[in-house]
């Protein structure tokens, strides 16, 4: 989604997990939702809804890393036969 891109990401203290993500140029935004749980200096998303039907059911895992009011999320990109990895940045509000 770029460097510049806008989302949110909310965890409950009941193990849900949701994520918005737009580009800058609001051409095209991305959205997921399900359950979450912590194991070691990671979090695995188990994604139950999205706006790619083809990521329900998919378990994300993402290290973790806090850093002031930042959470650095990293791992393997969604689609299976990718090796790019993602990292994204999210600032509390």
């Amino acid at each position: 989604m770029g460097r510049d891109a806008q989302g949110y990401i909310l965890y409950t203290p009941g193990g849900q997990v949701s994520a918005t993500i737009m580009r800058a140029d609001k051409s095209e935004c991305f959205a997921y939702a399900g359950r979450y749980e912590v194991a070691d200096s990671a979090v695995i998303h188990s994604i139950e809804i999205s706006t790619n039907a083809k990521l329900v059911g998919f378990r994300a895992i993402r290290h973790i890393k806090l850093e002031d009011d930042r959470l650095r999320l990293a791992g393997a990109d969604f689609i299976a036969e990718s090796f790019r990895m993602q990292e994204i940045i999210w600032k509390r509000a």
